[in-house]
């Protein structure tokens, strides 16, 4: 019962990390260079709720016109996608700055 709950935990730790920041920062640090903490985080955060709410929009879209439905797996799935897409633009944008 413990082992369900820490995983439970950090499950939600992750998600919420996932979710609310990582895609927000990996846009901001694309688009801004210099940026202070409080900049930061507002805009990582911000970014964060305008890319989930615009692929939950595309993902409704999806929905209308194929067998694909709105759930968890489909959420991870094309919020990972936005996660490496945005990683990697950011690490050839570093690689070309050097």
């Amino acid at each position: 019962m413990i082992e369900a709950d820490i995983i439970l935990v950090f499950r939600t730790i992750f998600g919420i990390i996932l979710v609310m920041f990582i895609p927000g920062f990996l846009l901001s640090q694309l688009i801004f260079k210099k940026q202070t903490l409080v900049q930061m985080l507002a805009m990582s955060i911000a970014l964060s709720v305008f890319i989930v709410i615009l692929l939950s929009f595309f993902l409704t879209l999806l929905s209308f016109f194929s067998s694909v439905r709105i759930n968890v797996l489909s959420v991870f799935i094309s919020l990972s996608a936005v996660v490496i897409v945005f990683s990697g633009a950011l690490l050839l944008r570093r690689k070309n700055e050097k």
